[in-house]
Order: C-alpha cells, then structure tokens, then sequence
C-alpha cells in the first residue's frame, strides 16, 4: 500500500518538475528579447530625450508637458506613459493571440 503509493508520489513528482523545465526555457524566449530589443531601446531613449531637454507631448487630461519632466517623484512623463500605454496593448495582444494572461 504505502510503496505503491510513494512509488505513484514519486512518479507524479518527476513529471512536475520535467513540466517545471519546460515552462523555464518558455519564460527564457521572452527575456532573451527583452534583453537584447527592449533594454538598448530604453537606454538609446533616456539618452535622447535627455540631451533634448525641448521635447514637448501633449497628453490626455494633463496637457503639454516637457516629456523630460517628472510625473510622480523620479518617473518621467515619457517613461510613465510608455507604462499606462503598453499594459493595454499587452492585453490586447495577448487575448488576440491566444496566448494566456499574465497571471
């Protein structure tokens, strides 16, 4: 009874981490473009913008604003409205392609 049962246990353990493998390399994929596209792209970004210190946005409900100047404490308006931007659209493509939520 109970060397069967540690036998099924060990047999259901060896499959989840075999599972556990797959889903690490899938989240690999994802960061490997992330930190070759996405990090130098931010980075060329911030330079630009800071040493062109007259780029001016004009955003919903804010106005006409410096895109250099500071939103809320150290967040940039650039920065910030990358991040209001970019979750919907992740959303959105991700339930256009079927491809699971983030949680």
């Amino acid at each position: 009874g109970d060397q069967a049962r540690q036998q099924q246990l060990q047999t259901e353990q060896m499959k989840m981490v075999s599972e556990q493998g797959k889903m690490m390399q899938m989240q690999f994929k994802p960061m490997l473009y992330i930190g070759i596209i996405s990090i130098p792209l931010f980075m060329w970004a911030y330079l630009y913008i800071e040493q062109t210190p007259d780029l001016t946005m004009t955003f919903p409900f804010w106005g006409t604003h410096p895109i250099n100047a500071t939103v809320i404490g150290p967040f940039l308006f650039w920065y910030y409205w990358y991040f209001v931007c970019s979750l919907p659209v992740s959303q959105i493509i991700r339930k256009a392609l079927d491809i699971g939520s983030m949680s």
